[in-house]
């Protein structure tokens, strides 16, 4: 089932990875496995009814999954709202510098993944709590999700708003600096926002005011 999902009839396609499922393969493969663990074995009558069936299956691990729950929940509140507007100028700074690997002269600039994870990395976000293999899990639920991720690439490259997102997701699993899982997301960011102000320009550095509690 890997290998017949796997198959591709454009070849060297970059947004195609040669050994990995990429989302519509997936979608496919969810499917294989459905015919095979229960039409094959009669215990239903189609394809569709097996196919529904697995996905109730599924449905707890799928809703575990649900980007909206942390986004609806968590992340959008007046708390986050303040402590983004009081650091923009850092945030913005930030987003310009780690901004350059992959975007074209002339067009708007965007964050790649790769570039994500060098922010994470620099600004001393990945400890314990997050890990490295996590920041890719930020960046990608932070993206919109684009319906041709074969032919483009937006859900590659990640906007300034999509990066507020990913930055609060990363905060809120790095939990610095006491680890404290019941603080509030807001006193979360606070806490990664000096950090960032060290990645900034020395100008921006000497100059950049603290806002007060």
């Amino acid at each position: 089932m890997w290998k017949n999902t796997l198959f591709y009839e454009v070849k060297n396609n970059p947004l195609i990875p040669g050994l990995s499922l990429v989302r519509f393969q997936c979608m496919e493969m969810i499917a294989r496995v459905a015919l095979d663990k229960y039409l094959r074995s009669k215990q239903t009558t189609s394809a569709v009814e097996a196919l529904s069936r697995l996905l109730i299956d599924m449905t707890p691990l799928l809703e575990s999954y649900d980007s909206n729950v942390w986004r609806w929940g968590v992340y959008i509140c007046e708390e986050v709202d303040l402590m983004y507007k009081a650091w923009k100028v850092v945030l913005e700074a930030v987003y310009q510098r780690f901004s350059v690997r992959k975007s074209k002269p002339g067009l708007p600039k965007f964050m790649c993944q790769e570039e994500f994870m060098d922010l994470c990395v620099q600004a001393g976000l990945i400890n314990e709590s997050f890990v490295a293999r996590e920041v890719g899990i930020c960046f990608s639920l932070a993206q919109t999700t684009e319906i041709d991720e074969v032919n483009n690439t937006k859900h590659l490259e990640m906007s300034f708003v999509e990066f507020l997102e990913a930055l609060a997701r990363a905060c809120d699993k790095a939990n610095l600096p006491d680890n404290n899982p019941a603080r509030p997301l807001a006193s979360k960011i606070e806490a990664a926002m000096p950090l960032l102000l060290k990645l900034c320009p020395r100008q921006l550095q000497e100059t950049f005011q603290v806002p007060e509690n």
